[in-house]
């Protein structure tokens, strides 16, 4: 699986995770969360179904509490 070299400050989805966005669907009760690189360190990165950052978490299995938490149904794109 690849990840890509991100900073804190201006995490971003690429093309391609925005392609799984729209063959999932786009609800805006839905958060999506993918495994990522964000400043050399390996993390399960969290977005909004609009596709902004909202957070990181350090195993999926917190991703998904995270967004649970937030009254949002997870979704994982790896």
């Amino acid at each position: 699986m690849a990840t890509t070299q991100k900073s804190k400050e201006k995490p971003f989805l690429t093309e391609e995770d925005e392609n799984d966005f729209l063959e999932k669907g786009i609800d805006s009760d839905m958060a999506y969360f993918k495994k990522d690189l964000i400043d050399n360190k390996v993390v399960w990165a969290i977005y909004e179904s609009s596709g902004s950052f909202i957070g990181q978490a350090s195993t999926p299995e917190a991703a998904e509490v995270i967004i649970f938490q937030n009254d949002m149904t997870p979704v994982c794109l790896n």
